[in-house]
C-alpha cells in the first residue's frame, strides 16, 4: 500500500536513524527507561509493538538488554567483594548501614528537587549519612581495648582495620568506575553515527542476549513499520506522538453544480476519488520550486522533499489469537485496504497517511486524513499527530563519551572514591528489581494462544522531551500548514471535479491566519510546544472560533 517513489529525496533508513541511535544510547544513561523498553518488547508477549516512525525498536531493544546485562554484572562484581571484605575484615560490615544511607537519601534529593523544604531535610539527612560513614571508618580504625568494650571483636591490628575498610571501598569505587567506562566506550564506538548506520542490518544483536531474543526482534522488526496498524483501542494511534489541532468536518450536504450543462448531472463521489485528489496535491510538495538548474534543486534541503504518503488500516487488536496471526501478506492488506476505504467502519479505519520527518528524524510529524461519502454528505477528518525530539540527556551521549575519554586520571580516581559509598546500595537495589523482572518474564510471557492486546506505549515516546523549541515549533507549524493546503485544495478539487458545489465547503473553511484553516467542528486536543499550550475544544453551538498560533 505504500506508493511508488515519487520525485523529491527518499526518507532516511529507520534501521540507520539518528532518533534510533540516540535512544539506543539512552538505554545506557537512563535506567528508568531501559526497564520501560524491556517491560514493553520483551516481557510483554502479548503486546504488538506500536508503529516505529523514523526508528527500529528491535535495536533500542538490544542496547536495553545489553544495557541491563553490564548493570546486573556490575551489581554481582559489586557485593561479591563486600562479601569478601566481611569475611577478612569483620568490621568492615558496620559501613553497610552509611553506604544504604547515602544511597538512599541521594534518591531521596532527586525526588524532591523543587519541593522546597522537602528538598532540605533530603540534604539534611544525605549530609548526615555522610558523617555517619566517616564515623564509622574511625570507628573502624579504634584500637583493640576500645573495640573489646562493645560486641564487635578485634579480629585485625586498628591500622589494619582502616585500610582494609578503605581499600575496600576504593575497589568497589573503582569496579563503579570501570562501568561508567564501558557505557562510554560503547557511546563512543558502536553508537558513534558512521558506526550505528553501518550496523544498520546486522542480525545477531549485542552479546549473549539468549534464545527468546531473536524470535521478539523478529517480530517487532516484522510488525513495527507495516501499513496494517493493529491497535489498542484505549489508545489508538499510539507511537504516533501527541494530537496536534485535530480537527474533522462532518454533515457537508453534497449539491450539484449550478453552472453544469441541462443535461449534466454531477458524477457520484467516493471515498476513493477524494483521496485520490488529495494524494495527487500532496505529491506536489516533494518536488522544490525552480532554483535555475537541476544542480541547485537537487542541493535543496527541505525535509517535504522525504514527504511519504501511504494508506494505512487500523486494526483493533483485541480477540487475534497470537501476534504471530496478524494478516500482514500483501494480499491481506491489499484486501483490507480496499474493504476499509469505502466502508467507513468504527473498529476498522483506512487512513491516508502523511509523514513528515526532520530534525534527523528526531521530529516526526504526522497526518492521519479519512474521508467518508454517506447520504448524500462528506465526511473528513484530519488527525496530526507530533513526536517531539529526543530527551536532551540522550542527544547528549557524544558529548558524554568524549568528556570520559578526555578526563586525566586523577579525576578519575577522585570520582571512584566518591561514588563508591553509593556503589553498595545501588547494587542491592539493582538485584533486587532484577529479581522482579525475572519473575515476570517467567510469568507474564508465553508463545502459546492467548487474547492479544494492542501496543500500551511507544519507545519513541518515552524517550522524546515534553516541549520543543522556536526552531522545532516553526518547523511543525511550516509543514502542518502546507499539508493542510493540500488536503483542503484536494477535497475541494476532487468536489468541483465530479460536478458538485464547493461553496459549502468553502464557507466552512475559514482562513484564521496565512497558511491556516480552522473547520467548524474541532476535536478536543491539546499540544504543549516551546513553552506554549495550544487547545482546541469541540464547539457545541456553531460559532465558528478562533485558530491558535503556535
Amino acid at each position: 500500500m505504500t506508493r511508488p517513489p515519487l520525485p523529491g529525496r527518499p526518507p532516511v533508513d529507520p534501521a540507520s536513524s539518528e532518533a534510533g541511535r540516540l535512544l539506543c544510547a539512552g538505554t545506557y544513561l537512563d535506567r528508568a527507561f531501559r526497564d520501560r523498553v524491556i517491560e514493553e518488547l520483551y516481557v510483554h508477549s502479548e503486546r504488538i509493538v506500536a508503529p516505529s516512525y523514523g526508528f527500529d525498536a528491535s535495536r533500542v531493544l538490544a542496547h536495553a538488554l545489553r544495557a541491563r546485562r553490564v548493570e546486573l554484572g556490575w551489581a554481582a562484581l559489586v557485593l561479591t567483594l563486600w562479601t569478601l571484605a566481611q569475611l577478612l575484615l569483620e568490621p568492615v560490615v558496620l559501613l553497610l548501614l552509611p553506604c544504604l544511607g547515602l544511597t538512599l537519601t541521594d534518591r531521596l534529593m532527586r525526588r524532591t528537587a523543587g519541593r522546597g523544604a522537602w528538598h532540605v531535610l533530603a540534604r539534611l539527612l544525605h549530609n548526615g549519612a555522610r558523617v555517619l560513614l566517616a564515623g564509622t571508618v574511625l570507628f573502624v580504625a579504634l584500637p583493640g581495648p576500645v573495640a573489646r568494650s562493645t560486641w564487635l571483636p578485634p579480629v585485625a591490628p586498628a591500622g589494619v582495620a582502616a585500610l582494609g575498610a578503605v581499600g575496600i571501598l576504593a575497589l568497589i569505587g573503582y569496579a563503579a568506575e570501570m562501568r561508567h567506562m564501558h557505557v562510554a566506550r560503547i557511546l563512543g564506538s558502536e553508537l558513534t553515527p558512521q558506526r550505528y548506520a553501518a550496523m544498520a542490518f546486522e542480525t545477531t544483536g549485542h552479546g549473549n542476549n539468549g534464545t527468546r531474543f531473536p524470535r521478539v526482534r523478529a517480530r517487532i522488526r516484522r510488525e513495527q513499520h507495516q501499513a496494517m496498524i493493529l491497535y489498542n483501542v484505549t489508545n489508538p494511534m499510539c507511537g504516533a506522538g501527541r494530537p496536534f489541532r485535530a480537527w474533522s468536518l462532518s454533515g457537508l450536504e453534497l449539491r450539484p453544480r449550478t453552472d453544469l450543462p441541462a443535461s449534466g448531472q454531477p458524477t457520484p463521489l467516493d471515498n476513493t476519488r477524494v483521496l485520490g485528489s488529495i494524494t495527487e496535491g500532496l505529491e506536489g510538495l516533494r518536488v522544490p520550486g525552480p532554483k535555475g538548474s537541476p544542480q541547485v534543486e537537487a542541493a535543496v534541503l527541505d525535509r517535504l522533499r522525504e514527504l511519504v504518503i501511504e494508506e494505512c488500516v487500523f486494526l483493533p487488536a483485541q480477540g487475534l489469537p497470537h501476534r504471530d496471526a496478524a494478516p500482514y501478506e500483501p494480499q491481506a492488506m491489499a484486501q483490507h485496504c480496499r474493504d476499509a476505504i469505502e466502508e467507513a467502519g468504527e473498529r476498522r479505519r483506512h487512513y491516508l497517511r502523511i509523514r513528515v520527518s526532520a530534525w534527523d528524524e528526531g521530529m516526526v510529524l504526522t497526518v492521519f486524513v479519512r474521508v467518508h461519502t454517506h447520504g448524500g454528505m462528506l465526511m473528513v477528518e484530519f488527525a496530526p499527530h507530533v513526536l517531539l525530539p529526543v530527551r536532551t540527556l540522550f542527544q547528549s551521549a557524544d558529548a558524554i563519551a568524549a568528556r570520559y575519554r578526555a578526563e586525566s586520571v586523577l579525576r578519575r580516581v577522585l570520582r571512584s572514591l566518591a561514588r563508591a559509598p553509593h556503589s553498595v546500595g545501588d547494587a542491592l537495589i539493582l538485584l533486587v528489581q532484577a529479581q522482579g523482572s525475572t519473575w515476570r518474564l517467567a510469568t507474564e510471557t508465553s508463545d502459546g494462544p492467548y487474547q492479544m492486546i494492542g501496543p500500551e506505549a511507544s519507545v519513541r515516546e518515552l524517550g522524546s522531551e515534553q516541549q520543543a523549541s522556536i526552531f522545532h515549533e516553526m518547523d511543525i507549524e511550516r509543514f502542518l500548514k502546507a499539508i493542510q493546503e493540500r488536503v483542503v485544495g484536494g477535497v475541494s478539487k476532487a468536489l468541483h471535479e465530479a460536478g458538485w458545489q464547493t461553496e459549502e465547503f468553502e464557507r466552512q473553511t475559514i482562513r484564521v491566519e496565512p497558511g491556516a484553516v480552522f473547520i467548524q467542528s474541532v476535536n478536543n486536543s491539546s499540544f504543549g510546544i516551546g513553552g506554549t499550550s495550544h487547545n482546541s475544544t469541540t464547539n457545541h453551538h456553531g460559532d465558528r472560533g478562533t485558530g491558535h498560533g503556535a
